[in-house]
Order: C-alpha cells, then structure tokens, then sequence
C-alpha cells in the first residue's frame, strides 16, 4: 500500500478494515502505523510502515485514520514519538535514540501531525528513551515532557492517548506493573495497554490515587477524553447493524481491492 503512493487507496484500505472489524464487534483498531521507515536495519517497524519518506507517510496515515473512522472505528496512530530510526527492539529492552527536536520536526513528528489533524481518536507512546529531548533515560511513554509536554501541549493533541504494551522489556524490566502504570498514568497516558500483572497495575494506580499521587482532576480528563470519544463513535448508544461476517471477510469487493493495490504498487518508499 506504501508503495501505492495513493492517499486514496490508504482510505478505502481503512474504510473496509472497519467494515470488518465491525462486523466481529471491535470499535478500535491500534492503526496504521506512522512510523517513518528511515532504517533499513530496524527490527520492529520495516514494512509496517508506509515508507520512508515524511510527507508520503503522513498522507497516507491521514487519509487511512478518514477511512477507518468513517466507519467508527477508532483509529490509534502508532509509535509517537517516533519507532522509525530504531536498530533495537522495545519489545526485548531499551531502546535510545539520539534525535534532538529538530530532526524529530522534520522527520517523526509530521505523520502524528496530519494524522492528529484529520481527526485520529488515539495516538499510542513508544517505550524509546530520548535523552536530547528529555534530558534523562526515561521511555516517552512513562515521560510528561514527551507526552504531555509535546505530544498534548505543543501538538493540541486532545484526545485518546495509549501506551504500547507495558509487559514489553523496555518497561518491564526497569520498573514493577504498578510503577509503570502510575509513571505512565502521571505523564499523560489515558489508556495502559497490557501490564505485565493487571492485578499489580491496579493495586498501584489505587494506592496512588489515596495516597494524593494521581489527583482526582487528572482521573477526571482521562475519563471525560474516553467517554467524549465513545460519544464520538456511538460507542455509548451503539446502532444495531446486523453485519455477517461471512459477508464481509474477505469478500470479493475486498479482495479486489487488494488486486488494485498490488497493481499500482511502485519500488522504493520503504527499505526492505
């Protein structure tokens, strides 16, 4: 689909995804990823991504975040700030990279920026330490600088912020569920997405809440962003759509999409 260059073909992609998805009772899906591929030696984005070039990926993940939300599905935009550039994987342990705002402007931030202006319900964190930017070794999903300071301040980011999944090994190596959840919590996330021990997470978040560390006012903006996007998608008062799924996977107008994309795929957006 990167390939494609075609923002309209990343549309109707995010369009028939949310049909199907509908049709097996989902309202989320954690896409598409706007990581921009800028190394051929990364481990854990390559052909996830668009491409590596900013502004083709930012117009397809734009037009892509339109498609699925046209069928009220979620669209959550994946990995702020940025899992492009990465030789190591935050999925095993800790992953740096060494970019200052500068270079994160020009290059990872402007996905996130057209993806956040045609509407993404969600933006999901990263577990990447950037100590030009934060001036510590501190993961972007457990930083206030980076997700409230940036992601929520500078881009008028206000809505579903979700974290990558916390059991991962650039999390749970360094800091217990409850730390994790409370630190991720804290720095502006809404959502945390599978603690290593649920049970952990949410004992700590608890205790954090009685003991004054998490104040009621900032328990009360996550709750209003996630019931204003329920509201949003008709999630709260949902129609009743008799959708089979037999009818929609994989059906024949689908696959033929899939044709059209694979016949207008061009080389060379994405290093493979």
């Amino acid at each position: 689909l990167g390939r494609t260059g075609d923002p309209e073909l990343a549309y109707k992609v995010g369009a028939l995804l949310a049909e199907e998805l509908l049709s097996l009772g989902f309202n989320m899906n954690f896409a598409p990823v706007a990581d921009v591929n800028t190394n051929p030696n990364n481990p854990v984005i390559g052909s996830r991504s668009f491409g590596s070039d900013p502004e083709v990926v930012g117009d397809m993940v734009a037009k892509m975040v339109e498609g699925l939300q046209s069928n009220n599905i979620c669209s959550v935009i994946k990995h702020f700030p940025g899992h492009g550039d990465t030789s190591d994987d935050t999925h095993t342990g800790a992953v740096v990279i060494n970019h200052n705002r500068e270079r994160l402007e020009t290059v990872e931030f402007i996905p996130f920026k057209k993806g956040i202006q045609s509407g993404a319900d969600g933006v999901m964190t990263a577990h990447i330490q950037l100590p030009e930017i934060t001036g510590n070794s501190v993961p972007a999903t457990l930083s206030y600088d980076v997700l409230t300071g940036i992601l929520r301040n500078d881009m008028n980011f206000n809505k579903l912020i979700l974290t990558d999944a916390l059991e991962m090994g650039a999390i749970s190596k360094y800091w217990s569920p409850g730390e994790a959840a409370v630190n991720a919590f804290n720095a502006g996330a809404d959502i945390l997405l599978m603690p290593a021990s649920l049970n952990d997470a949410y004992t700590g978040l608890l205790e954090a809440v009685r003991d004054g560390r998490i104040s009621q006012e900032r328990l009360d903006q996550s709750v209003r962003r996630i019931v204003m996007v329920k509201a949003e998608r008709n999630i709260l008062e949902p129609e009743e759509k008799d959708i089979d799924p037999d009818n929609v996977l994989g059906c024949e107008e689908h696959l033929g999409l899939a044709r059209e994309i694979e016949e207008k795929a061009v080389n060379g957006n994405w290093a493979e």
